[in-house]
């Protein structure tokens, strides 16, 4: 069984809204560009957005909407983005916070480990299997670990030796940061994000079984989310469409995240 999905009630309003305004934005992308795999790619960019800052922030349900309006920006650029790294990510943020209430399958493991491996020998870069073994450790830090993390664990580690040590071509690349603008960007916006994340204390949620998910594992879910931008931006080169996807959901977060913090602190 896959447990890591979340079912998305089109009669719920807020995600009714968000699945209007993807179609919307794949009709307004198709208008502009007339190249409809472009177009639906700018309709699901905006909808992943939403849904990887529901991930990062599943306290405040509207931080997503915010992240949405700056995602729109990705009508501005040449829009590229690699939407299976995103979906990776939602995965893994998922699993490390356990905002679904179940515990990993089999299953699970086998999509992320699948996903992973995929990615890094596609891409020619270890960093996505890396990326996997932090998500693994996190999870291993919010209790206590299984004989099926520690399995995953070990195959994770045996795939990431395999890219660099054996197989030609699959070295880490570290790319040289020579006063780029977006990576000064991304170094800004990560540093803020984890002061943000440090001092916003209001976390505590019901998971999609009602039972309450400890603050904890939302904080882990976060800093393994920064630590994953790091290590995107260091070792891999991202795609402009990725950028805006990841920092759309930040910006949502930090945004929408200190307005309510100043509100409950005035209604004190």
């Amino acid at each position: 069984m896959f447990t890591l999905g979340r079912k998305v009630d089109i009669h719920y309003p807020t995600n009714r809204l968000i699945a209007i305004i993807a179609i919307l934005i794949t009709g307004v992308g198709y208008f502009l560009t007339r190249d409809f795999s472009i177009a639906w790619k700018m309709g699901a960019s905006v909808f992943l957005t939403w849904a990887l800052t529901r991930e990062i922030d599943p306290k405040r349900e509207y931080a997503a909407f915010v992240s949405v309006f700056f995602a729109l920006s990705s009508l501005l650029v040449v829009f590229k983005v690699d939407l299976l790294v995103v979906f990776f990510l939602l995965l893994a943020l998922r699993y490390v916070s356990k905002i679904t209430g179940n515990e990993n399958t089999i299953l699970d493991m086998l999509t992320l480990f699948g996903i992973a491996v995929f990615l890094s020998y596609s891409g020619k870069t270890s960093v996505y299997i890396l990326v996997l073994l932090f998500a693994l450790f996190f999870n291993m830090r919010n209790r206590k670990s299984s004989k099926m993390d520690l399995i995953f664990f070990i195959l994770s580690i045996v795939a990431l030796l395999a890219q660099i040590f054996i197989l030609e071509g699959y070295i880490l690349p570290i790319p040289l940061l020579s006063g780029n603008w977006i990576m000064n960007t991304c170094a800004i916006s990560l540093l803020v994000f984890i002061i943000f994340i440090i001092i916003d204390k209001d976390k505590s949620i019901l998971d999609d079984k009602g039972e309450i998910v400890n603050s904890n594992q939302i904080l882990n879910a976060q800093i393994f989310f920064a630590t994953t931008m790091s290590l995107l931006f260091l070792l891999t080169r991202v795609e402009i469409g990725n950028v805006i996807v990841y920092f759309a959901s930040m910006w949502g977060y930090i945004f929408y995240g200190a307005i309510s913090m100043l509100k409950n602190k005035k209604s004190r």
